[in-house]
């Protein structure tokens, strides 16, 4: 099942934002995802996920988008693109699966 956005308001005030991923390399899985939280709201660009990412290294975005009565994983390859969300049952969520392009490699993300 889909968890909505999770917005958080922090005591300064921000909007933040959850951001659902899972990096099937380091044993996660789709059922069982971190979260990261972004000080904004969506829509929100590659850019913006790579910059605010809390592991080190680069990776693969491939991001859960709805097509028809299904979904599918679109890629993502330039910082400036938009990120898809997808509508689950309870609601509308950012859905990461990352890939570890090199280990460690340096940079947030990206």
């Amino acid at each position: 099942y889909e968890i909505s956005y999770i917005t958080i308001i922090s005591p300064n005030t921000n909007i933040m934002t959850a951001i659902r991923y899972f990096i099937p390399t380091d044993g996660d899985t789709e059922q069982h995802p971190n979260i990261y939280t972004v000080a904004s709201q969506p829509p929100f660009t590659l850019q913006t996920l790579k910059r605010e990412f809390p592991l080190p290294g680069t990776f693969h975005w491939r991001f859960k988008t709805n097509l028809g009565k299904g979904h599918v994983w679109l890629d993502c390859m330039s910082d400036d693109e938009q990120i898809p969300t997808f509508k689950g049952s309870s609601g509308e969520v950012v859905f990461g699966k990352l890939t570890r392009m090199e280990e460690y490699g340096g940079g947030n993300g990206g």
